[in-house]
């Protein structure tokens, strides 16, 4: 209670031999250790830490000795963010901003956006767009003839901004008088699609809810009132 804390500074060269070790280590994937990371809780990082000590120990195998409370809790956070990241590649919706930019905006419940990014860059490499995680403050912004995106942060913006107005908030999407434009029609199209496909008879809105949690509506484009109907 009353120790003083002790400091450990980052050891860039020790940290990638500790990942160097990890991936020289034969059926395990290594994905579990940056789940557990990016799941950015006191408990996972030290069950994460318990693990890597009995992986060097025991090898593979100890990743699934589920009896070892901490190693299940690994487990159980694998399966969380499976989820999440399935769930950000699904519901993550752009909008074209006036400079060209396309802009998605995402909260998720578990930093998973940096396990999530690669998705988008291989599906999009011919268009400009960013991603910000608006509860972490964080985004990728990517740009054609790169072959992965830029990491960027709020203060990133913050010098942008001082620089170049009010692109740069129209960009981060900071500014609710700075909205992206309706992009001549497409997100009402792409509301009115969904509109079309929809059975009313056969709706199960419990269901629905299941598969779309009500947490990511406010970013999807089908779920947005149509303010330009007469």
């Amino acid at each position: 209670m009353f120790g003083e804390p002790i400091r450990v500074a980052t050891e860039k060269a020790h940290a990638q031999r500790v990942w160097n070790g990890l991936q020289g280590i034969e059926d395990f994937d290594v994905e579990l250790v940056l789940r557990c990371w990016l799941f950015d809780t006191t408990q996972a990082d030290t069950d994460i830490v318990h693990l890597m000590v009995r992986l060097f120990r025991e090898g593979q195998q100890a990743s699934v000795d589920f009896r070892d409370e901490a190693v299940f809790r690994c487990e159980q956070i694998r399966k969380k963010m499976f989820r999440e990241i399935h769930r950000t590649h699904a519901f993550v919706r752009f909008a074209e901003a006036e400079d060209g930019l396309y802009f998605a905006r995402i909260d998720p419940d578990f930093d998973v956006l940096p396990l999530a990014v690669e998705h988008f860059e291989q599906r999009y490499q011919d268009q400009e767009w960013m991603i910000w995680d608006g509860k972490r403050h964080y985004g990728y912004w990517f740009r054609p003839g790169m072959t992965r995106s830029e990491r960027v942060s709020q203060a990133d913006f913050n010098a942008a901004q001082s620089v170049q107005g009010n692109t740069a908030v129209a960009k981060t999407g900071f500014s609710e008088s700075e909205k992206a434009a309706h992009e001549d029609g497409f997100q009402r199209l792409w509301s009115t699609y969904f509109d079309s496909v929809n059975i009313a008879a056969r709706a199960n809105p419990r269901l629905h809810r299941q598969h779309v949690p009500v947490r990511y509506w406010r970013h999807l484009t089908e779920k947005q009132p149509d303010d330009t109907a007469s």
